[in-house]
């Protein structure tokens, strides 16, 4: 029997329907989701907007069903089928258990769910936790929040089918999500994906079996310190040094987790290399204790590829006298970094992800070849759009690069599925601060990569030199890389449709020059083509069948150096990334670093400005 209050809410969206507020599928889900009882606790937040007159708002949660996206479902919480909701995540979970029946046929299948510091997660990993239950699947369930990349050894290290973590990484507070993976331990590819959506559309009842009830049973199991140890002494494994060493290290290195869960895998790590809290290594103390707001980070975001989120960090590193800093994001799978440009300078550098990845690459290939531990066939992985400075860093040491794949850890997870011999692998990368070496954990790992950092950092320090100098070096060798990613943010309803409009331009017409340049190619790996942009026409094919949303324009001056625009699957944006190569002179002095850097960089800068003008956006 429906309540006065709903006869209400549903008049008021007959007359904002009426009044053209709503299109017709949004008017349709609101009236569905107000008559059943199915979504009774979403009434009155639906209720509330409606009194408001916050049709933007409805139309944008109502207009459709929260998409699977680079890494799972993401989004703002609250009522509607395109929010992050306790409705929308038991429906994908029932969705991905119907799949799995459907793909693997009868038999108890295992998972583990994991959760982070955000608002509601707790909750929502629950939710997961008793749909999985009553769908016949026995359940690990972490007992307290962790970072991602432990959810993915756990999986593996259990012999899991699935798992799941409830995280929105490094997005604003009122925004949660899921993501799901596979039982080799990888995030769900498209050819799962595809399949789960088209279940989770067509459910007819979500199983769920409360909690209490499945302990009792046995269903559900709790994950605790003992997964901790095993997780930190694979990550441990993977340093190139000795733990343990009798003298401290010298390196003094500041350390944010953002309020997230970077205080339970990064710290620990450090520890059992000799890093001592308020010796040398230094917690910035106002983001150091888990926060759903972000309260302690400008402006609540919690993103470390963001400058201003470690700004606290590098104030405490010149109070300490700390020689680098680092922060990772709120579900800890991902590392920034900052130094000082000299040892007198208050001026700091923030690493962009390219030359963090080329750090870290060439100290784990150098350290491996020097102690003969490079396997036989050894190779690395990178995304398409992430710096080739690593490519160069990789087949300077005799190691293969993978180079194209597509944004999204993902698809480096898939990597290692597919080798004969998965210690072939040894590491992986993509632009957004993603690093994993080994294959304890198929996803990145802010973990490793501050292992790694401290140790390069300790093993310069010993030299009297710095992570710059190493990355002078390695330009000096390389040619020097710049290297742009800028997010255009596009909200609601109408800023989907721009970004899908500007796409479909860009498909159709790339700019034939950018910056003064010609566009020789264009690559895009949704038609698995190559376009020739004067023309328009397919002049071969990748050969990828990559299936993703992104074109790469190759450019004139160096074969090295290109454009990429892609919709980005966890924000609403359109993301465009410029990549410059530019060659040093052989014997290349400080100065003429200097003024080709600077050339690179104003290159960068105006071929992104001339990409977002063609966009209408610059």
């Amino acid at each position: 029997m429906r309540l006065p209050e709903t006869e209400v809410s549903l008049a008021a969206v007959e007359a904002a329907a009426a009044e053209g507020r709503f299109s017709a599928p949004v008017a349709e889900n609101l009236r569905r989701w107000l008559s059943s009882d199915e979504y009774a606790e979403f009434h009155d937040e639906i209720a509330e907007k409606l009194a408001q007159r916050d049709f933007t708002e409805l139309e944008d949660a109502f207009c459709r069903v929260v998409p699977f996206g680079t890494a799972g479902q993401r989004g703002p919480t609250g009522a509607g089928p395109n929010r992050i909701n306790s409705r929308t995540i038991a429906e994908s979970v029932q969705g991905v258990c119907d799949y799995v029946r459907g793909l693997k046929g009868a038999g108890q299948r295992v998972a583990v769910v994991a959760y982070d510091t955000r608002r509601d997660s707790t909750r929502f990993a629950q939710i997961v936790a008793e749909v999985l239950a009553g769908n016949g699947l026995r359940v690990y369930l972490f007992d307290e929040p962790r970072p991602t990349p432990e959810l993915s050894h756990a999986l593996v290290t259990l012999e899991a089918d699935l798992g799941f973590i409830v995280s929105a990484s490094h997005n604003p507070p009122n925004d949660n999500g899921i993501k799901v993976y596979w039982d080799y331990g990888g995030q769900v590819l498209p050819e799962h994906a595809d399949g789960i959506v088209a279940k989770t559309a067509a459910l007819q009842r979500i199983a769920r079996l409360p909690l209490a009830d499945a302990r009792e049973q046995g269903i559900v199991t709790s994950v605790g310190p003992e997964m901790d140890r095993h997780y930190h002494d694979a990550v441990i494994s993977q340093g190139m040094t000795v733990p343990g060493a009798a003298e401290a290290p010298a390196t003094r290195i500041v350390y944010t987790p953002l309020h997230g869960t970077g205080m339970s895998s990064i710290v620990p790590i450090l520890q059992a290399f000799g890093w001592r809290e308020g010796q040398n290594l230094f917690i910035v103390e106002s983001q150091r204790d888990p926060d759903p707001e972000f309260r302690g980070v400008p402006g609540g975001i919690p993103n470390p590829e963001n400058p201003v989120a470690l700004g606290a960090g590098v104030e405490l590193a010149k109070e300490t006298g700390a020689d680098v800093v680092l922060a990772s994001d709120p579900d800890a799978d991902r590392l920034a970094a900052a130094v000082p440009e000299s040892p007198d300078s208050e001026q700091w550098l923030y690493f962009k992800g390219g030359q963090l990845a080329s750090l870290l690459a060439w100290w784990a290939l150098d350290r491996m070849a020097a102690q003969d531990r490079l396997p036989e066939g050894g190779l690395a992985a990178r995304t398409i759009i992430t710096s080739d400075l690593v490519d160069a860093v990789a087949e300077s040491h005799g190691v293969r690069i993978i180079n194209n794949l597509p944004v999204g850890f993902k698809y480096i997870a898939k990597v290692i599925r597919d080798l004969d011999d998965p210690s072939q692998f040894i590491f992986g990368t993509e632009q957004s601060y993603g690093f994993v070496k080994g294959t304890y954990c198929r996803d990145k790992d802010a973990a490793i990569a501050a292992l790694l950092l401290a140790e390069l950092c300790e093993d310069l320090k010993q030299q009297g030199r710095t992570l710059l100098d190493l990355l002078h070096d390695l330009w000096r060798e390389h040619g020097y890389h710049a290297e742009r990613a800028t997010p255009i943010v596009m909200l609601g309803v109408a800023g989907r449709a721009r970004i899908e409009e500007i796409m479909r331009a860009f498909r159709a017409q790339f700019p034939s020059e950018i910056a003064g340049l010609r566009v020789v190619e264009v690559w895009d790996l949704l038609t698995d083509e190559v376009i020739d942009p004067r023309t328009g026409e397919a002049i071969r094919r990748l050969g990828w069948n990559w299936n993703e949303d992104v074109l790469v324009g190759r450019l004139a001056q160096d074969p090295r150096s290109s454009v990429s625009v892609r919709p980005s699957g966890t924000e609403p944006s359109l993301k465009v990334y410029t990549n410059v190569r530019w060659p040093l002179p052989e014997g290349a002095t400080r100065d003429d670093l200097a003024k080709t850097a600077d050339q690179a960089e104003k290159l960068a800068e105006a071929m992104e400005r001339d990409v977002m003008r063609a966009m209408g956006v610059g």
